[in-house]
């Protein structure tokens, strides 16, 4: 799968997760939880006869702890908007060239997904049971715990708020959840199948050819093998291409292609030269490097081939 798809899948994905902030988050409001506790303590006002304590005042009394419920408000919108900030970045990252993008998403974003459900999960509704601790201790422990003991009353009432947070999740939670996964995975593939499909792409490199240009056997090309180096001359005792011309020496130059460069080695034995382009002559017995497509003239400059 091309890099193209894998960019395309996760841009959607982040799309869609966007998309997703329209979904029903949390619906926690105040009736669903006095609805709860009401039927977990079976009609609390009644049960608690002859006091002036009620689910309402003991809300009230939560509410009331500002630095608690700064704690909290501070905490939901953390896990709220920290997904958002982190599928942000992911897009952001996208467009970078590296390849280990996607393994920076898929760490970036894994870590977002299991802090999120940690929090919705553990933290969030801790905090929730921490809360209704110092309600008790702070602002009805004296009308209210002399009926009861401090811990089964913080334990009946914080467990019941966790549990009524816990089921206020919505379905855009949960959507999230898969949304955050689906990158993750998605980016991990992305970084290995990638990365293998960058190494196996090798460049492939045209086989180097010598085409004779002119002279009697104009039109013939002459394939390089690895490592091999074409005589040019007159001689065909000494010389892999043969021009039977006076101008053109017995073993007039020979010709190598240099994997390492991608370039032609050229080398001059002739007495009457050998013209790059034909026009600047090689001096006798030095080499010269010279790219594909480049035109030798030899002696006359009648004779002529091309390294391609």
């Amino acid at each position: 799968m091309k890099k193209k798809v894998y960019t395309i899948i996760l841009l959607v994905l982040g799309i869609l997760f966007y998309i997703s902030l329209a979904l029903p988050m949390i619906h926690l409001n105040l009736s669903a939880i006095t609805g709860s506790l009401s039927s977990f303590f079976g009609d609390v006002d009644k049960w608690i006869d002859g006091t002036n304590f009620s689910i309402f005042k003991l809300l009230k009394a939560i509410l009331s702890l500002k630095e608690d419920a700064a704690g909290l408000v501070f905490g939901y919108f953390v896990i709220v908007l920290l997904p958002y900030v982190i599928i942000t970045v992911d897009l952001v990252l996208l467009l970078l060239r590296t390849n280990k993008k996607y393994l920076i998403q898929a760490i970036l974003t894994g870590v977002t997904l299991i802090g999120t459900i940690i929090n919705h999960f553990a933290i969030i509704p801790n905090e929730i049971k921490n809360t209704v601790q110092d309600v008790i201790d702070q602002s009805v422990a004296g009308e209210f715990l002399s009926l009861f003991h401090a811990e089964s009353v913080t334990g009946m009432f914080g467990n019941e708020l966790a549990k009524v947070y816990r089921n206020s999740l919505g379905p855009g939670i949960y959507v999230q959840f898969v949304l955050m996964l689906c990158i993750v995975i998605t980016s991990v593939l992305a970084f290995i199948f990638v990365r293998k499909e960058d190494v196996g792409i090798v460049r492939k490199i045209p086989q180097p050819v010598l085409r004779v240009l002119s002279g009697m056997y104009e039109g013939a090309t002459v394939n390089f093998e690895p490592g091999e180096e074409i005589i040019v001359g007159r001689d065909p005792a000494v010389s892999h291409v043969i021009f039977p011309s006076e101008k053109i020496s017995r073993k007039h130059c020979s010709i190598a292609f240099d994997e390492l460069t991608g370039q032609f080695r050229v080398t001059d034995y002739s007495s009457n030269g050998t013209y790059i382009q034909g026009t600047r002559r090689i001096m006798r017995n030095q080499t010269q490097f010279v790219p594909r497509g480049t035109m030798i003239a030899l002696g006359d400059k009648v004779n002529c081939i091309r390294v391609e």
